[in-house]
């Protein structure tokens, strides 16, 4: 069961992959609480999953009581063994949907914290919440007070789905952005709250340096911008030439080919990305992240090795990790291996699949899945101590 479906954003995207892998074992039905939003602003990715899964959803009604009542008759009509749920955090009817699941049936409702920087309504009526990282779970467990978690990586593509582009395409999209031989292309890309401190961006105020400090650097970001956000860049780069090389773009259809033609991801800050760094492990790009100790939260370093060498607590260290990946092409490929061995050992599609049918097929034991505090989980969160 899902809020609404995007056709941008990871959460939709992991949504997907994981209908599509259970679907290889399973009969799968997609329950919509929200139609309307769902095919107006997620029709490709609504196609996709209709080739795996049965979407069930309710005209939309003005009475909320019956909205809820047919859903839930909808969902016990399928009678499914297990419910995976991925409603919006304040989905008030989702949640009263849940409510009477929990009631009424002996449906297995298992929610997957997608927005995990926010408290969900959902989880009171729940028997397992999957969370993506350490942090994330102690948060649950700790301060929202709910002791069913289980930490479970992000699912992605299976290795032999992964779809790597030319030589030739590449260049062509690097020419397109401007770069030619010489030049270094660096790329982020994310919501575009996440690069901004209220009216302040000490993101763009880095990139400045880093275009200022090297002539060859083109750096392209994947955002839309609003006019409030477009004048706090306009401001830092007021008096710096630099700009021209500073391109702004869309978010893509070609989404993927845009990350493969980078040199060097340089991931957003304060609030960091997720989905996005599993996609750049597989598709062997390196990465630069800021780890965010002053809101733990809203950092994703956790899904790097604990000895990735490009994860920093400061700026200045994170320029110089730039350059540094930048500059040196034998350290560039040392990385890209070590993240994509990470990749398949830590969301590889098969791999998170397996974990899925596990908790499925013993879902009448979840209690073996809670997990404990363990030795990553104290090492990431010095914060709290």
């Amino acid at each position: 069961m899902a809020t609404e479906f995007n056709d941008m954003g990871g959460h939709t995207e992991v949504a997907k992959t994981l209908i599509k892998l259970l679907s290889e074992k399973y009969d799968i039905a997609t329950f919509l609480v929200n139609r309307i939003a769902t095919y107006k602003h997620a029709p490709v990715k609504i196609k996709k999953i209709e080739q795996y899964s049965k979407i069930v959803s309710i005209d939309e009604l003005h009475n909320n009581d019956k909205l809820i009542e047919n859903l839930f008759l909808k969902i016990i009509d399928y009678n499914p063994k297990v419910l995976f749920v991925f409603t919006n955090m304040d989905d008030v009817i989702g949640t009263a949907v849940l409510c009477m699941i929990k009631k009424f049936t002996n449906i297995k409702v298992i929610y997957f914290n997608h927005g995990s920087h926010y408290p969900a309504l959902g989880f009171s009526f729940v028997d397992l919440i999957l969370e993506g990282m350490p942090t994330t779970h102690y948060i649950t467990k700790k301060y929202r007070g709910f002791d069913k978690c289980n930490i479970i990586g992000l699912v992605d593509q299976k290795l032999e789905d992964i779809e790597y582009y030319s030589s030739e395409d590449i260049l062509r999209k690097r020419k397109e952005f401007g770069i030619f031989d010489g030049n270094k292309f660096t790329l982020s890309g994310a919501s575009a709250y996440k690069f901004f401190n209220g009216e302040k961006s000490e993101y763009f105020e880095m990139i400045k340096r880093l275009l200022e400090k090297d002539e060859n650097i083109q750096h392209v970001v994947m955002v839309e911008l609003n006019k409030e956000q477009k004048k706090i860049i306009d401001n830092i780069f007021i008096d710096s030439s630099a700009k021209k090389r500073l391109k702004i773009i869309d978010s893509s259809s070609e989404y993927s080919l845009v990350f493969q033609s980078c040199d060097v991801f340089i991931d957003s800050f304060p609030i960091a990305s997720a989905l996005t760094q599993v996609e750049l492990m597989k598709w062997k790009k390196p990465t630069v992240v800021k780890i965010n100790r002053e809101n733990s939260i809203f950092s994703f370093h956790e899904y790097f090795p604990i000895d990735y060498e490009y994860m920093f607590e400061n700026i200045t260290n994170m320029e110089n990790g730039i350059f540094k990946l930048l500059n040196d092409k034998n350290e560039q490929k040392k990385i890209t291996n070590k993240l994509f061995k990470h990749f398949l050992q830590n969301f590889e599609g098969s791999v998170i699949r397996d974990k899925y049918i596990n908790i499925i097929e013993n879902s009448d034991n979840l209690e073996q899945f809670y997990d404990k505090l363990d030795e990553r989980l104290e090492y990431s969160l010095e914060i709290f101590k």
